[in-house]
């Protein structure tokens, strides 16, 4: 049995919410079989404006802000307000992205490039809610499915993707 490794590095939270609550250029989430490293990522620029300031990092939000885009502001007044303070110039996104582990000094993980050469958005935000799952059993699910996905489709034009071995998960 290879080695299988699920590793969540954000709030999930506010991955299901809003992709500019994660800065870009941050892993969210791998998920590791094998020599298979499968790496969602938040790539892209943002630029948040509110008020008078521009905003580029999810860090320097205000805590309003952030509570926006959580969808946490109840109050039907503020958030008619902030509707017309908020405006989004330059959106960030999800993006999952394939690498094999090599067993070298020189490179840790290596792109699958005919892999990755058409990635795509990633659209996570608002699938992590289940009635009977955690965020982070569907964030797995979600993931290993889409390993399977390629495993499926570019395994004729991929050969190491023959070796990845899935059947117990």
């Amino acid at each position: 049995m290879s080695k299988v490794e699920f590793t969540i590095y954000k709030d999930l939270e506010r991955v299901n919410a809003n992709s500019l609550l994660i800065n870009s250029s941050e892993e969210v989430a791998s998920l590791q079989v094998g020599k298979f490293y499968l790496s969602l990522m938040c790539y892209g620029e943002v630029r948040v404006n509110y008020g008078e300031e521009t905003y580029r990092c999810a860090d320097d939000f205000p805590q309003i802000v952030t509570d926006y885009f959580l969808g946490k502001i109840k109050d039907k007044e503020l958030l008619e307000k902030l509707d017309d303070e908020i405006w989004v110039g330059d959106n960030n996104w999800f993006q999952a992205e394939l690498f094999i582990e090599e067993k070298n000094k020189e490179f840790k993980l290596r792109s699958v490039d005919r892999v990755n050469d058409y990635a795509d958005t990633f659209d996570i935000e608002g699938c992590l809610e289940h009635c009977e799952l955690s965020m982070s059993v569907m964030l797995y699910n979600i993931l290993l499915g889409h390993l399977k996905d390629l495993k499926r489709d570019y395994q004729d034009e991929v050969e190491e993707l023959k070796e990845l071995d899935l059947s117990n998960l």
